[in-house]
């Protein structure tokens, strides 16, 4: 007997994404996840009509939309839910159209001020001239920042559940939300919850860091428990706390892949515990191929047999063992070295998180531009692959890459075929020209 509606936030590069959509998975809840592209690619508006345009006829075909499911499925109970633009939608309507449930992190108060660029300041948004009009203009900006907190204001039914998440290491904390929490206070269930933690870093940081707690909260309202923490600072780890420089290499391996034109897309993580990749210019990455010796690997067989015959002969074939072993030492195993680029992911600080905080967020190594290697100037032949990484401290290690055991995916193009394969974790490039 119970309904979350969840509205989404900004995904990568202001496409509109299903927030929270794996981690709903097993809530025992129906959701309904409303997507805010009503206006075509790229003009997100919060679920709002542009203040321009005068009209609401957005903002009543969204709230009817939700009556109609909720009754469809007839339930009672409704929890409202959003994180960043989607946190401010939620508190909209869910304070104006009288929800008693609302749970929402990050969000943004003042609309107008975030999508101009003013609070924070910053860069005016995609959707900026869509929703504020041409100009941005003064008027229009202020209308839209009133929206929440006139709804809070003229709000009178205070029997509410309302769960808001922040953190001061969001830059739009001090401007977006210290200066209106004091409007929530008439509520009778009011909870803020504000995170202090190395991981929460940045706006982004606050929803993900909470995650666990954001769901533990919707569980319970799922069964109509109401949770109350009123004002609760969440201090999880010391952030004085020194992680021991191991120097152990971590090396996980994500992607192994080809392109239609038969490029080499190689990604994953590799670092040494302890030593910080917050710059890129802390870290190098270099990719090697080394080339088998062929007489080892196709010939070990045959080499028994022979071995046999050369005791048998040894006098007459002391000169031909001389001239091989020359043939040896000119045919050495054949490497290919390439350098990887680097990509800023935050995750990889997170993840590998280990008693004390160590910034790795440059420790993701893929190609430049992920465009891809180019290999054509890898001779035929069969390739064991290696991943080198050199510290700015001096720090050196060479590790062969592992990957997911039984592992095979292969390239044609006009010029050769490719291959890379997975066995006993040993990762095999092979090329052939057709």
């Amino acid at each position: 007997n119970h309904l979350i509606v969840v509205f989404s936030g900004f995904g990568a590069k202001s496409n509109f994404t299903y927030d929270f959509k794996k981690s709903l998975q097993s809530n025992r809840s129906y959701v309904l996840w409303i997507k805010d592209d009503f206006y075509g690619n790229n003009q997100a508006t919060y679920y709002l009509d542009p203040p321009y345009k005068n009209t609401t006829s957005l903002e009543q075909a969204i709230i009817q939309f939700i009556k109609e499911v909720m009754s469809f499925l007839e339930v009672e109970n409704c929890t409202l839910l959003g994180a960043s633009k989607g946190g401010s939608s939620a508190l909209y309507y869910g304070i104006k159209y009288n929800f008693k449930n609302i749970l929402v992190s990050a969000p943004t108060l003042l609309i107008g001020s975030s999508v101009a660029g003013i609070i924070p300041k910053g860069n005016p948004k995609a959707v900026a001239k869509f929703m504020l009009g041409d100009s941005l203009s003064r008027e229009n900006t202020l209308k839209l920042d009133s929206y929440i907190s006139e709804a809070i204001k003229d709000d009178q039914n205070l029997d509410k559940n309302i769960y808001l998440l922040s953190s001061p290491a969001d830059n739009r904390y001090n401007g977006q939300i210290a200066p209106f929490l004091g409007l929530f206070y008439k509520y009778f269930n009011f909870n803020y919850i504000e995170s202090h933690s190395v991981l929460v870093r940045k706006h982004q940081d606050v929803t993900s860091y909470n995650a666990p707690l954001i769901l533990s909260i919707l569980n319970c309202l799922t069964f109509n428990l109401t949770t109350t923490f009123t004002n609760s600072i969440i201090s999880g780890d010391r952030s004085d706390a020194v992680e021991e420089i191991t120097k152990e290499p971590i090396l996980e391996v994500n992607k192994l892949d080809f392109d239609s034109a038969g490029r080499f897309y190689p990604e994953g993580v590799f670092f040494l515990r302890g030593l910080s990749c917050a710059n890129y210019s802390d870290l190098k990455y270099e990719l090697k191929l080394k080339a088998k010796d062929k007489d080892k690997d196709k010939d070990k067989d045959k080499d028994k047999d022979k071995d046999k015959d050369k005791d048998k002969d040894k006098d007459k074939d002391k000169d031909k063992d001389k001239d091989k072993d020359k043939d040896k030492d000119k045919d050495k195993d054949y490497e290919y070295i390439t350098s990887l680029a680097k990509d800023n992911d935050t995750n990889i600080s997170k993840k590998y998180y280990n008693k004390a905080f160590i910034n790795y967020d440059k420790a993701h190594f893929c190609t430049f531009k992920h465009q891809g290697l180019d290999l054509s100037e890898v001779p035929d032949g069969s390739y064991q692959l290696f991943i080198k990484i050199q510290m700015a401290t001096g720090d050196t290690c060479e590790l062969p890459m592992v990957f997911k055991e039984g592992f095979h995916t292969d390239s044609c193009t006009n010029d050769y075929i490719q291959s890379i394969s997975c066995k006993r974790d040993i990762v095999i490039y092979k090329k052939q020209e057709v």
